[in-house]
């Protein structure tokens, strides 16, 4: 999900263990503000971030913690590296 309000990407615990995150070695010691209440979180670097074409690389990034949201978030920390991004009807455009 697209969320400009949301700082970092944010990845959910199973999706971080798909991707061979190894979730259960990481500190769960930030807390993130979310429309749910307060959610533990790990903090993580990503190598890279490709939506379609468009691949950004060492995204700042979180994995919510086992059970919280159960949705992969696209925050600001891709966004913010983008040339622009804007919403044309019902799509969003992106632009490196």
């Amino acid at each position: 999900m697209a969320d400009t309000g949301a700082t970092l990407v944010v990845l959910t615990y199973e999706d971080a263990a798909r991707l061979g995150l190894s979730p259960h070695s990481l500190d769960f010691s930030g807390f993130a503000q979310t429309a749910n209440g307060v959610s533990r979180v790990a903090p993580v670097m990503l190598d890279r971030v490709r939506v379609d074409d468009i691949v950004v690389r060492d995204v700042a990034a979180a994995v919510a913690a086992k059970g919280a949201p159960d949705t992969n978030l696209l925050g600001m920390s891709f966004f913010s590296r983008l040339k622009s991004f804007q919403m044309q009807g019902n799509e969003l455009v992106l632009v490196q």
